[in-house]
């Protein structure tokens, strides 16, 4: 996602390296994407970042889509 790269890399600074830019990503906190997706946390022990969804359907008369469910939380599970 755009908008997360360009957060990640305004939070790593004017000294940008493949560590900087990491650290500027887990530095995220409840970021909005203005409804692309849930609200976005990382940080340096949690890289999934997004625990919130929903469905949409498609209307391409008018080229746009409608949340068709709430936003839901996923479920957490460890695959072993």
């Amino acid at each position: 996602m755009v908008t997360l790269i360009h957060k990640g890399l305004e939070n790593a600074g004017s000294d940008l390296t493949p560590e900087s830019f990491v650290e500027g990503l887990e530095r995220i906190r409840n970021y909005d994407t203005d409804g692309i997706c849930g609200i976005i946390t990382c940080g340096p022990d949690d890289h999934k970042s997004v625990y919130y969804s929903r469905c949409y359907k498609a209307d391409v008369d008018k080229k746009q889509f409608i949340p068709i469910t709430g936003w839901r939380k996923s479920v957490n599970k460890v695959l072993k």
